[in-house]
């Protein structure tokens, strides 16, 4: 059993639980220490804060950020301890979150008119949508869930629908290269770290020149050697070591996490982990006081 869950999503971007909920969860599962990171997006931070004293966990600030590299991959950089109302970051934050929600609505839009998915509104979608939540399809299913017109069971089926369209937008999500990604995290006084990185760590040494100062290293979906890899190159260059479970909820009908059509079809690279396993997955109590308390600057 680790610490500290390290990587969680919540109802503020791509997850189906209030931070609440997810520290009643980890609480119970025994950890001692949460971190939210939502996508490009530090608005569930309040909640997540008061939610860590009212359950007597550890937190700090933290958000899942992504990074284009060399043009041909786009990695997902986690920030943490940043200052999210550092104007440079505050502003990385706004138009994230404005240029996800444009085109989650124009996609949404498209499949009402196409007729895909059953009649919603706009409006509909919004009223439970937390404050500045970076909004994507998990709040227009959650609305479905809402009305009663889809169930857990429904939502492959849901996802299936909604990424069938084609969509024609003039305005392109807020993607910066890495580099970018990295100084915006440092210039907030945050701490860069490398997410999961499966079959990348080769990558680590061009990173760490970029300013990476961190590698998540106990994930669902890395394979032991890039594990072993991580660890070796952290532990040479001072780096962070952190961990979590990257939950974001069971979404269809309960299914254990990798357990969806894209693994199932052989889409994806990484290998099903059943949901059970992501208990295990952490920093220990020495990581995450290492970060927490800036060890290495």
């Amino acid at each position: 059993m680790k610490y500290a869950n390290m990587h969680l999503h919540s109802v503020f971007s791509d997850g189906i639980f209030k931070p609440l909920e997810l520290c009643e969860m980890v609480k119970q599962m025994g950890y001692a220490a949460v971190v939210l990171t939502d996508h490009d997006c530090a608005a569930g931070f309040a909640s997540m804060k008061k939610a860590a004293e009212m359950t007597g966990l550890e937190t700090m600030v933290g958000a899942e950020f992504y990074g284009k590299f060399e043009d041909t991959r786009t990695l997902h950089i986690l920030g943490y301890d940043f200052d999210p109302y550092e104007p440079g970051m505050a502003e990385h934050l706004k138009n994230s979150r404005e240029c996800m929600t444009f085109l989650t609505k124009a996609r949404f839009d498209v499949c009402m008119t196409e007729g895909v998915l059953p009649k919603l509104s706009w409006d509909e979608v919004m009223s439970s949508v937390e404050n500045d939540a970076w909004v994507c399809n998990e709040q227009i299913f959650a609305a479905y869930l809402k009305k009663g017109v889809f169930t857990q069971k429904d939502y492959w089926d849901f996802i299936k629908s909604f990424r069938a369209p084609k969509v024609d937008v003039t305005r392109p999500y807020a993607v910066q290269d890495a580099e970018t990604v990295i100084r915006l995290i440092r210039n907030a006084g945050g701490v860069a770290v490398l997410a999961h990185p499966y079959r990348i760590t080769q990558l680590l040494p061009t990173l760490y020149g970029m300013g990476i100062r961190g590698v998540e290293c106990d994930h669902p979906e890395i394979e032991a050697e890039d594990a072993v890899l991580a660890r070796r190159f952290a532990a040479s260059h001072n780096m962070y070591v952190t961990g979590g479970t990257d939950h974001t909820g069971q979404p269809g009908n309960n299914m254990e996490r990798g357990d969806d059509p894209g693994h199932k079809e052989g889409k994806w690279d990484m290998a099903p982990t059943p949901y059970t396993a992501d208990v295990y997955c952490g920093a220990t109590k020495e990581e995450f006081k290492a970060l927490k308390q800036r060890i290495y600057g």
